[in-house]
């Protein structure tokens, strides 16, 4: 039953309308929320960030929901501080009504579901909601049968004020007939909130005919964001996760080595490192842009934690500016504005496709497709209680993959570089193996936002003729690197003939 919704009868609505959802018993700090949808009408007779993908297509449907409730606010416990090694103590510390909206996208037909909702934190840095993790996997996430959802958690990007004068239109101003109701009290809420819109599409949640999931067997749920909303998903899963336990692993995609405060008035450490001591698998997943910020957060892999370094890769890249470009000129009137040098070229994406991949395996209990699993000894609460993790057993887990080379000098890290300005070590793509270009982690002028986007600078004749003899050099090279990023597991098969087709692409005389 479809909701249109006006700023006047919103409550009228969600009175003909609505289901109280069913929060999991290990969730006792959330509370009870309404939905309301699927929502249509409005000025634009779509939702904000409405998919630029085709996914009729695919076999996907787009719904809107609303979600109304109380959500609660936390803060450190009594006597205790917040430390930079995760292991928080918080306490419930308040509760705030809001209305806000969830974005699903998921498949028509269950037989196309793989069991695993994707509940994205959507990005607000612009002061919109932008599906940046989205932008980057939604060739994996439909070819392999995955909804997603994106939840709207912060007050910047349904309320305002503006984040950048001129450039950020809050959903209550975008389309004030559609989302005029929508209102959070402040970031303090955005946590319990995050919450909650997971008990609105996981296995726990009540089942009738409003079911924003359309009754799909749902079997996991992975928390995934990118950049800003990467942040708050350090701080949720080092002092939320062990109390609500709503999600059974978490894709954290280029985080600056910090979290995000509890309240507006809090501080939170920094650098900020994720807690080990639970069993929930979250792998970090950074590009080149964010190594040195991160430097100070960096930490070993363990049972549940893997951190991944992309080099040459860049905070937000050439490809990711097509989906954001796409959507900013749509429903915004704003087309970015272009860089000079051209912004990374580096697929990044391909490795968060395969990150995605390993994690939905090992949040199953899995290692990859025939891998091994050991018997681990649960040692408390954390690890017993944890989601996705079946009789104490944990999956051996994604690859353990070096890192970008830092040296330290004088106190200051700085990556090691060849001599083509290029980074050395970490997670390299056959386009770092077997260069064309330089790939910069930060690009130029700052004022256009392309420090964020790196840049391209392709190497001249004469360095590609010293490089390559001839055509069929590079491409047995592009093979090569290739198959080795296959077998290391950074790149999934189905991407191996994409990769082919960029390397047949590169102006090789």
């Amino acid at each position: 039953m479809a909701s249109s919704i006006s700023s006047s009868s919103w409550w009228k609505t969600a009175i003909a309308c609505t289901l109280t959802l069913a929060i999991p018993s290990a969730a006792r700090t959330s509370l009870a929320a309404t939905l309301s949808g699927p929502i249509t009408g409005g000025e634009h007779g779509r939702p904000f960030t409405s998919s630029v993908v085709d996914l009729a297509a695919h076999g996907y449907v787009e719904e809107e929901y609303f979600l109304t409730g109380t959500a609660t606010t936390y803060a450190p416990a009594p006597g205790t501080t917040l430390g930079s090694d995760g292991r928080w103590d918080i306490v419930p510390a308040g509760t705030a009504p809001f209305q806000t909206r969830i974005l699903v996208r998921r498949p028509e037909d269950g037989r196309r579901f793989n069991g695993t909702v994707l509940v994205e934190w959507l990005n607000v840095t612009g002061g919109f909601d932008i599906d940046a993790v989205w932008a980057r996997v939604s060739s994996e996430a439909l070819r392999s049968g995955y909804a997603w959802v994106g939840v709207s958690a912060q007050r910047v990007a349904v309320n305002g004020p503006a984040a950048i004068p001129g450039v950020s239109d809050p959903l209550t101003a975008w389309d004030p007939e559609r989302y005029g109701t929508l209102v959070i009290a402040d970031d303090a809420s955005s946590y319990d909130i995050f919450s909650q819109a997971a008990a609105a599409v996981g296995r726990d949640r009540l089942r009738s005919e409003l079911d924003p999931m359309g009754g799909l067997p749902v079997r996991r749920l992975l928390a995934i964001g990118a950049s800003q909303s990467a942040h708050r998903l350090a701080s949720y899963y080092d002092g939320v996760h062990p109390l609500v336990r709503a999600f059974d692993g978490f894709l954290i995609v280029g985080r600056f080595g910090r979290g995000a405060a509890l309240a507006p008035e809090e501080e939170t450490p920094s650098p900020l490192r994720t807690r080990t001591d639970l069993a929930t698998p979250v792998m970090t997943v950074n590009s080149e842009s964010e190594v040195l910020a991160q430097f100070a957060a960096r930490q070993d892999d363990t049972d549940s934690l893997r951190y991944w370094e992309v080099a040459g890769a860049a905070h937000q890249d050439a490809y990711v500016d097509t989906v954001i470009d796409a959507e900013l000129r749509r429903d915004l009137g704003l087309p970015l504005p272009a860089c000079d040098p051209p912004a990374n070229s580096m697929p990044f994406q391909y490795v968060l496709n395969a990150a995605l991949d390993h994690l939905n395996r090992w949040s199953a209990g899995r290692a990859g497709p025939r891998g091994p699993v050991r018997r681990l000894r649960a040692t408390g609460e954390s690890l017993a209680g944890a989601r996705g993790i079946r009789s104490g057993r944990l999956a051996l887990g994604p690859p353990r993959l070096p890192l970008v080379t830092v040296a330290v000098k004088d106190g200051m890290p700085a990556i090691e570089r060849d001599r083509f300005g290029n980074a050395l070590g970490g997670i390299r793509l056959p386009q770092i193996r077997v260069p064309t270009a330089q790939y910069g982690p930060v690009g130029t002028p700052e004022a256009l936002r392309c420090d964020l986007r790196g840049f391209t600078i392709p190497f001249d004749d004469e360095v590609l003729a010293s490089l390559y003899p001839d055509r069929a050099t590079y491409e047995r090279r592009v093979a090569a690197a290739i198959g080795d990023a296959r077998s290391a597991g950074f790149v999934l098969g189905s991407d191996v003939p994409l990769l082919r087709s960029d390397a047949e692409a590169a102006p090789i005389p």
